[in-house]
């Protein structure tokens, strides 16, 4: 992997770290809103399905490591084992999904984009709801 790849694989790991900073928790749910999905939407578009989905297995391999990149700070495989983990999962599988799609279309309308984004967004709940 050349130096500029991992260097964008590494700024969106941080991006999506960063969008956790700041979360609003809902009524009655342990699982708050943050600004990580459309980071993670982000990196499917603009890294491409290989590249977004590894930016995403970083982000979660420092957070399994200890280092307190998840939402409200905190770290440690518990998380990915608990009510958020199938969200974290879904962050990779939408990322890698974005990518697939846009790399697959050549012309990537507003609307296509939108319908993509759509999709990866219910790809992650699917499997943040479904664990």
């Amino acid at each position: 992997m050349r130096i500029k790849q991992m260097a964008l694989v590494s700024l969106f790991a941080a991006l999506t770290a960063i969008g956790g900073i700041y979360s609003f928790p809902l009524p009655l749910s342990p699982v708050p809103i943050t600004l990580q999905s459309l980071v993670t939407l982000l990196a499917g578009l603009i890294l491409g399905s290989r590249l977004g989905a590894l930016s995403q297995i970083v982000y979660i391999a420092l957070g399994v490591a200890g280092l307190p990149v998840f939402s409200k700070g905190q770290a440690g495989i518990g998380v990915l084992l608990g009510p958020t983990g199938g969200y974290l999962l879904g962050f990779i599988a939408a990322a890698y999904i974005i990518g697939l799609l846009t790399e697959r279309n050549e012309s990537n309308s507003f609307s296509k984009l939108f319908f993509i984004f759509i999709l990866a967004t219910l790809i992650i709940y699917i499997l943040g709801v479904g664990r």
